[in-house]
């Protein structure tokens, strides 16, 4: 499937295949012990795929839940007609707490002042998640305390608790260690909740690395949003489940060309190098929407099947080397991805702009491309 951004004018274009996040999501749960629900992650824009798109063809999967931390994707998840649940995975203002729950979305208590807040607001509240914190030390309750959050605060207040998880990302054996170590306190606080007689519908753990690693499954539930995209953590076996790419590409087209005639200086400060014969061209793509990446690096994005350097970037354009080939204005520039062996990988786009090749790609969605 190919969306355009923005509107008909603008020449950036995406390229996302539905058909492979569903062969994705079927891959993923015959890989899960039968009954283990799959709240998918489509935090970031759906990690910069498109939320509408992504959400919209889960839900036609029969996928009954997402998660997601933008207030702002919620509400246009709701807006456009979406009806599945929609878990806030937690960062919102304490007071947020009411009036995102009558908005549709389920809330997460992840500290003390929310807690406070839903339990003073209990009979205009729908059933929330519980967040523990289990080593990350971003959101969630402190393990220590989350016991007695729950059993002192919520439940005496009437708050019906739908759901209890946390968070354990990883990307290698340290950080598996790491993990297990928390796996377990998490599964400790679970049993003592239950022996108090204290249990939730809904109990969630793993995410993607912890799901390709395989993991133990605490609870009944898991979170991924990597696979879903078909983006392999960097552990365990993921990488032979036949996942695919979702993300198949992003291009542009030229805007501008220029043919020189002699050599010359060009850009600002007059610091690039241009022969006679030479033709540079200007494609719609700065920092404004996402080109972080560092010309130092070398740079390069694919024009007519050929690799071209990038020579410079500004706000709103970027401007490409051709060298002696020839261009027109409306020839489509490949940002990432293509066919060939010219092809852009997300791993050189990553490297480029100095990030990881999921911030990488995220980046790309900041002036509202995907």
């Amino acid at each position: 499937m190919e969306r355009q951004a923005h509107n008909s004018h603008d020449p950036l274009r995406v390229d996302v295949d539905l058909g492979a996040l569903r062969r994705n999501h079927e891959r993923i749960v015959e890989r899960l012990p039968a009954g283990t629900k799959p709240i998918y992650s489509v935090k970031a824009n759906a990690y910069g795929h498109g939320v509408l798109h992504v959400v919209g063809e889960l839900e036609r999967l029969g996928v009954d839940a997402v998660a997601t931390a933008s207030i702002g994707d919620a509400i246009r998840l709701r807006k456009a007609g979406v009806e599945c649940q929609i878990l806030l995975f937690g960062g919102h203002m304490p007071a947020a707490a009411p009036a995102l729950s009558a908005r549709g979305m389920t809330v997460t208590v992840a500290n003390v002042e929310t807690a406070r807040v839903v339990a003073g607001a209990a009979a205009r509240m729908s059933p929330v998640f519980v967040k523990v914190d289990c080593g990350l030390g971003r959101l969630g309750l402190p393990l220590e305390q989350a016991e007695d959050v729950i059993t002192g605060t919520l439940l005496p207040a009437g708050v019906a608790i739908e759901g209890l998880y946390t968070h354990l990302p990883f990307g290698d054996e340290g950080g598996e260690r790491w993990a297990r170590a928390g796996l377990e306190r998490f599964e400790s606080l679970v049993e003592r909740l239950r022996d108090r007689g204290v249990e939730f519908p809904i109990v969630q753990a793993l995410s993607s690395p912890g799901v390709s690693a395989g993991l133990p499954l605490v609870g009944n539930a898991v979170c991924t949003g990597r696979l879903l995209y078909g983006l392999l953590p960097a552990v365990g076996d993921a990488g032979s489940w036949g996942l695919e790419r979702v993300l198949r590409g992003v291009s542009t087209r030229v805007v501008h060309v220029n043919t020189h005639t002699a050599v010359a200086r060009i850009g600002a400060g007059g610091r690039h190098l241009v022969r006679a014969g030479d033709t540079t061209v200007v494609i719609p793509f700065g920092r404004s929407g996402g080109n972080l990446m560092d010309v130092g690096c070398g740079p390069e994005l694919v024009h007519r099947g050929q690799r071209a350097s990038v020579i410079s970037i500004s706000l709103e354009h970027a401007t490409l080397n051709l060298g002696p080939a020839s261009a027109a204005v409306g020839d489509e520039v490949t940002i990432l991805g293509g066919d060939d062996g010219a092809a852009v990988t997300l791993a050189e786009l990553a490297r480029w702009s100095h990030l990881e090749p999921l911030d990488a790609l995220v980046a790309l969605d900041r002036g509202g491309a995907i």
